[in-house]
């Protein structure tokens, strides 16, 4: 059914295979085949003279296969959804409080605001804020950060890491 507050719809898909080969000076030598689905939707709408846009997306692994699991009715009802929600919205009240950030989208932006700066590359040249701080408390102590590579069928889910290591659970659970 459409919706009279929708003006505008927007909808990307990207489909993509990675072969990788991944050899280590202490030789470890395996292949990996990584196939990737990324959907993002953009939708604007109006009511009155309030108007909202919202983008939705999810990153699989797993490629076109992903949308058997997320099928794209349900991407445009998730993206309607918000739309409601942020035409619906009041203003948001200021101050500290705490937040909880969801793996998905949650995740790509720690990786993107903290995990470059952990990745070895860097720290081996020394360009990192974190080089030479192993065992050192570097954030808040009411910041946890858990890396869960072993979520098959998420986006950042591997088989085997560039280091060529089977990923597993690397929070204290």
């Amino acid at each position: 059914m459409r919706d009279p507050r929708v003006q505008w719809i927007s909808v990307d898909v990207s489909d993509q295979l990675d072969q990788v080969t991944i050899a280590t000076s202490d030789g470890i030598l395996v292949t990996d085949t990584r196939p990737g689905l990324w959907v993002g939707i953009s939708v604007t709408g109006a009511v009155g003279q309030r108007r909202e846009s919202i983008y939705h997306s999810i990153a699989l692994a797993g490629g076109m296969g992903g949308l058997d699991r997320h099928p794209p009715e349900g991407l445009a009802d998730e993206a309607l959804r918000r739309l409601d929600v942020r035409l619906r919205a009041i203003e948001s009240p200021a101050g500290e409080m705490p937040v909880v950030i969801a793996r998905g989208a949650g995740g790509i932006m720690i990786h993107e605001a903290v995990g470059h700066g952990l990745e070895a590359d860097f720290n081996c040249k020394g360009v990192s804020a974190y080089s030479g701080k192993i065992g050192e408390m570097v954030a808040n102590p009411l910041v946890t950060v858990f890396d869960r590579g072993d979520l098959p069928g998420d986006i950042g889910a591997l088989n085997v890491d560039d280091d060529g290591i089977i990923p597993g659970r690397d929070d204290p659970e």
